[in-house]
C-alpha cells in the first residue's frame, strides 16, 4: 500500500467568533464556504475521499470527490449542523488507498432564518 499525504483546510464563510475554551474548533454559521486540501506528492494519485464523523477518528460519512482539491461547502456534501471531525484520504487507479490526513474539528451551526417581507 502506497502512502499518500494530504493536508485538509476548512475555509469559513462566516466565522462566528473565536472558539471558546470548550469549543473544539472553528464555528461556522450556515455553511463552511469551501473545503480544500493540498495535493498528494505521491505519483499516481487519481482521487480523494472526504471523511467526517461525530468523534475523532470515527468517520461514519464518506464521499468520493474524484480528482479535485476543493469542494464547495459542507452542506453541499450532506454535512448537517453539529460537531464534526473531518479528514481526507487519497487513492490511486489500483487498490492503493492512503491513511487519512490531519483531522480538522469544527462546529457547523444552523443559520438563523432570513426575514421575508412582502408588499410595497
Amino acid at each position: 500500500m502506497k502512502k499518500y499525504g494530504c493536508k485538509l483546510l476548512l475555509v469559513a464563510l462566516l466565522l462566528l467568533a473565536p472558539a471558546s475554551a470548550l469549543a473544539v474548533g472553528p464555528e461556522f454559521v450556515g455553511d463552511c464556504n469551501q473545503i480544500s486540501w493540498d495535493a498528494s506528492i505521491s505519483p499516481g494519485v487519481t482521487g480523494y475521499v472526504l471523511h467526517w464523523g461525530p468523534t475523532p477518528g470515527n468517520y461514519i460519512n464518506t464521499v468520493d470527490v474524484l480528482n479535485v482539491l476543493t469542494v464547495p461547502g459542507c452542506t453541499s456534501l450532506g454535512v448537517v449542523p453539529g460537531q464534526w471531525y473531518m479528514a481526507v484520504s487519497a487513492y490511486d487507479a489500483g487498490t492503493g488507498v492512503s491513511g487519512v490526513s490531519n483531522e480538522i474539528p469544527f462546529v457547523l451551526k444552523l443559520a438563523p432564518p432570513s426575514t421575508l417581507r412582502f408588499g410595497p
